[in-house]
């Protein structure tokens, strides 16, 4: 069996996608595009025919000879190629791709084109080809960070396996991934070679954390309990095995990694008593099983201290949940507090949240040092405000000058030729850097070629730098008001919550479909929309959730439904649309639950909680709006 084979085995057994070209392996245009952008042809891609591209302006020749890579005309643009590759457009992605496969076919470096052709436009297949670069000029370390970067890119794998590393790195790299199963099967044919003595240690090492991170635990206990590892105390350093240096508590193990997979195994072994007691010494990172098992074991105050110590957000939020439903205010405060001051980047998804906990706290234990910092946190979120009592805050309107950048004349030349790909990647290319002015140009282009999607994007992006009216129009556009209108009066609804909703399900796109088979501008599950047809006297035949005023109208029928179960409370409501009504009784009942304030902080779901507070500011921002335009 060859080694690229048990490789392949291992992936396929973690389920990853071995398709260098899928979309789970290959990087985006942007953020923006997830529906139908093109990709971009590679070197020597018969992409354009010769019969597409007549005599016209000299650099559309150019892109059609570079595109044909027609040896007999090549002589046409040599004098020109050092200006073209400088270019961050179309023609110098492509004049660049061109420049590559040409030094390879001259055995001269090709790095630095392949470098800047993925600075423009970032696909596997070209890292894969300056990964190539790397390795045949001898830089190893450049190759191996390309392959890395790549996992589990099936080619970057096989690629990286050809390079002469040490195996102890590559199973360090393979566990790093997550890829235990891969990890598992490369170290046992490493462990079997005599050449490998020296590094049995090492090896054995990753070997037995790989079975654990593979989900073999019971097979890992004992590799792991024998491993031998360094360890200091009272006596000085020494080096003994594993389970020999737990079972002394003055001793410090040096090697958490493997002590933190030992603890796991110990776990799902159901000796969970040993388990606890060795995250206990591993400290932060033992943090997150430990509350889990304390929480299991109905010890709620400790689990709550031992997930506020892991320092992870989301495990300390956990800890703050559990503590608030115990009566323990203060701890939980100090932790929210910990969080408003947590920089890193998952923190930043929590920081409104524990800003708005701490404020209601504070305010309820009279506390005032902090009230002020946090209710500035919190005045970028109208829906935030509105629940502490305090008025939203609207800043005034700047006036910013539209530009349109000159890629948006190009890559509507390259459509009007039939260019489709060139024009995306013309269009994806020139999008990477955008001002302010830049970016309303780029949502006014879009309104007007009636993409409403990218349009509300670029508002969106405008106004994180700008307070400009003009993005606020892009951003929150009344997008099938007729629609809109006469299902909110038949529902009783407010037109900007619809609107509000609208944005947050589907970013006004009518015809997309969620992963779970949601469809539509309200997102309405189609079992969702048989009910809801049959009480609205539908028939099935006009039963359509891709057309806009049904599927308005079945979602704003549902948000009444909602509001009528929870006596009209939004924010329950809301909460109910998006994770269901069971959980919403739920919630109500937790310990957490004092005030109609408190209901945001008790939903346990991460993603509805985040929900509300947007549809929420998209509502109020709907309502500021159009008291604004009335003034």
């Amino acid at each position: 069996m060859t080694l690229s084979f048990v490789i392949l085995i291992a992936l396929s057994l973690t389920g990853c996608s071995l398709d260098p070209n899928s979309p789970e392996t290959s990087a985006p245009l942007d953020a923006e595009e997830t529906q139908s952008a093109g990709t971009a042809p590679e070197a020597g891609a018969t992409a354009v025919p010769a019969t597409a591209l007549p005599e016209l302006e000299d650099e559309l020749d150019i892109l059609g000879l570079i595109l044909r890579m027609d040896p007999s005309e090549i002589n046409r643009i040599k004098s020109h190629i050092d200006e073209y590759v400088t270019r961050n457009d179309a023609i110098g992605y492509h004049a660049n791709l061109y420049m590559a496969k040409k030094m390879e076919a001259e055995e001269q470096d090709a790095s630095p084109f392949y470098e800047k052709a993925y600075s423009l436009y970032e696909t596997d297949g070209v890292m894969l080809k300056l990964a190539d670069s790397y390795r045949k000029k001898g830089d190893l370390s450049a190759a191996l960070a390309a392959y890395r970067e790549l996992l589990p890119n099936e080619t970057a794998l096989t690629e990286m396996l050809e390079i002469d590393l040490s195996p102890v790195l590559i199973g360090e790299i393979l566990l790093e991934k997550g890829l235990g199963n891969a990890a598992v099967l490369f170290l046992e044919i490493e462990l079997q070679k005599e050449s490998r003595a020296a590094q049995s240690a090492q090896l054995s090492r990753l070997h037995a954390m790989s079975m654990a991170q593979s989900g073999r635990y019971t097979e890992a206990v004992p590799l792991l309990a024998k491993l031998e590892v360094p360890v200091s105390g009272e006596s000085g350093a020494a080096t003994t095995d594993l389970i020999t240096a737990l079972a002394n508590p003055k001793a410090i193990v040096t090697d958490p990694n493997a002590a933190f997979w030992y603890a796991r195994c110990l776990e799902a072994v159901e000796q969970g008593k040993q388990a606890m007691a060795l995250y206990r010494r591993l400290g932060p990172m033992g943090g997150e099983r430990l509350g889990l098992l304390l929480e299991k074991g109905g010890r709620l105050k400790e689990s709550a201290q031992a997930f506020m110590l892991s320092g992870k957000p989301s495990v300390v939020w956990r800890g703050t949940q559990i503590a608030e439903e115990l009566g323990e205010t203060e701890m939980a405060l100090e932790a929210y507090l910990r969080l408003t001051e947590d920089k890193s980047k998952e923190a930043a998804a929590y920081l409104d949240d524990a800003a708005y906990r701490a404020y209601i706290l504070g305010r309820r234990l009279g506390q005032q040092d902090n009230q002020d910092k946090l209710l500035k946190e919190l005045s970028a979120h109208p829906a935030w405000m509105a629940r502490t009592g305090e008025d939203p805050v609207w800043e005034p309107f700047t006036e910013t000058p539209v530009e349109n950048p000159e890629y948006l004349a190009k890559t509507e030349k390259y459509e009007k030729m039939g260019l489709d790909e060139i024009a995306e990647l013309e269009y994806a290319i020139g999008i990477r850097e955008t001002t302010p002015a830049e970016k309303l140009a780029l949502g006014k282009w879009n309104l007007e070629r009636g993409d409403i999607y990218r349009s509300s994007i670029w508002g969106a992006r405008a106004l994180t730098e700008v307070n400009d009216r003009q993005a606020y129009e892009l951003a929150y556009p009344k997008v099938f008001e007729e629609f809109v209108m006469k299902s909110a009066k038949e529902f009783d609804l407010e037109p900007f919550l619809i609107w509000g909703l609208m944005r947050q399900e589907s970013q006004y796109q009518p015809q997309v479909l969620s992963r779970v088979g949601a469809v539509g501008l309200m997102q309405i599950m189609p079992a969702t929309g048989a009910d809801i047809a049959v009480k609205l006297g539908v028939s099935k035949e006009d039963m359509n959730l891709q057309d806009p005023e049904t599927n308005i109208r079945f979602g704003a029928y549902y948000l009444r439904s909602m509001l009528k179960q929870f006596d009209g409370n939004v924010d329950m409501a809301l909460a109910a649309y998006n994770g269901g009504g069971g959980n919403v009784r739920r919630w109500k009942k937790s310990g957490i639950m004092k005030k109609a304030e408190d209901f945001p902080t008790a939903i346990t779901f991460f993603e509805t909680r985040e929900y509300i507070t947007k549809v929420m500011d998209g509502c109020l921002t709907y309502r500021w709006m159009d008291t604004v335009k009335e003034n």
